[in-house]
């Protein structure tokens, strides 16, 4: 049997738990298939191996904080999709899908250097992002052509070789779509996609930097809890909590940390929106929050449309399908886990 991806695999296992989860027998012998299959993804995820060359829109998705050490988190493991999918002759364009309040500036910075790293290849031209934009926001081509006429409804015109199109594009289009929420380190993780979408009720903004110093001193002096600090400089143990934050510390801390960075952030987000921004820059920089429809009246995002409209209309003119590179990467130890729950052996 010819395995053409890991869904292929898990399919097979899934075979053979019908068969075999009525006996305990059956459940030990379903563990060690499981076990072989998750050692099998592995191998194929190490060596890079891709069984399934096709073509393929790659989905990258960055969830949750933004420095975790989730595939869906972590800077360095979003950057590494993200190469692959770039480096993947097989795939015609980049979608981010993102629902995240933010998170650490230094794993955002990673993903953001790729992307203007790999834009620096190539520039797409205003005509070829409007072609692009006009695609993702038809709203008639999520149905087929039998479902509009039963409905007497005037056929789309539809974008002839659009796959031809991006292929024979410098570089591929990446698209960052919005779902609930994009904030703060996420808009540096994103904003320099070529085109950013986002629903109208969904969240987009606070562009700032914040630290915060939590002091437990007070609580600890109630419980006769006692801190000895042995430090080599007078700022060594600056923003302890185990000490009160004089103003002295307040004024060091934004001036050589908050400050620096939010100088960094502001730079990214002109950089990348430029002409495009339509408000104050110092509202923008207000740490305000808005809605993905008035973020596209202000500039901040290019269209307001769903993930799935996108995905749809993607998959419907190109005649391929989502490939997604963030599930391509879990460990045995956590495929066996949740398996051992579901078969209630854990």
């Amino acid at each position: 049997m010819e395995f053409q991806s890991e869904q292929s695999l898990v399919n097979v296992a899934n075979e053979h738990l019908k068969v075999y989860k009525r006996t305990a027998y059956g459940k030990l012998a379903f563990i060690g298939l499981i076990f072989v299959i998750a050692t099998a993804t592995n191998i194929i995820n190490f060596t890079g191996m891709d069984f399934s060359e096709q073509k393929h829109i790659s989905k990258i998705q960055i969830d949750g904080e933004i420095g975790t050490t989730h595939d869906t988190g972590s800077g360095y493991a979003i950057s590494d999709h993200l190469l692959s999918a770039i480096n993947n002759k097989d795939s015609l364009a980049i979608v981010l899908e993102v629902d995240s309040p933010g998170g650490s500036p230094t794993d955002s910075q990673i993903i953001e250097n790729v992307i203007t790293q790999y834009k620096a290849l190539g520039q797409l031209n205003n005509q070829a992002l409007q072609r692009i934009s006009t695609a993702l926001t038809s709203p008639q081509l999520m149905f087929t052509d039998d479902v509009l006429r039963k409905a007497a409804l005037e056929l789309p015109n539809k974008d002839a070789d659009f796959q031809g199109f991006l292929s024979e594009l410098p570089r591929k289009p990446i698209i960052a779509v919005v779902s609930k929420l994009c904030a703060s380190a996420c808009i540096q993780a994103v904003i320099h996609a070529d085109i950013i979408v986002a629903q109208k009720a969904s969240l987009v903004g606070n562009v700032g930097v914040r630290m915060d110093s939590l002091n437990w001193s007070t609580l600890a002096e109630r419980l006769g809890v006692k801190n000895t600090v042995i430090a080599s400089g007078v700022h060594k143990d600056m923003l302890s909590p185990w000490t009160d934050v004089n103003d002295e510390q307040i004024v060091i801390a934004r001036k050589m940390l908050v400050n620096p960075v939010f100088e960094q952030f502001k730079e990214t987000v002109i950089t990348a929106r430029g002409n495009k921004l339509k408000m104050d820059l110092e509202q923008l920089f207000s740490g305000l929050v808005w809605s993905g429809l008035e973020s596209r009246e202000l500039g901040l995002v290019d269209i307001n449309a769903d993930k799935l409209q996108v995905q749809k209309n993607l998959e419907q003119l190109t005649a391929v399908k989502y490939k997604n590179y963030s599930q391509a990467h879990f460990g045995i130890g956590q495929f066996l886990t949740s398996t051992l729950n579901w078969l209630g052996l854990n």
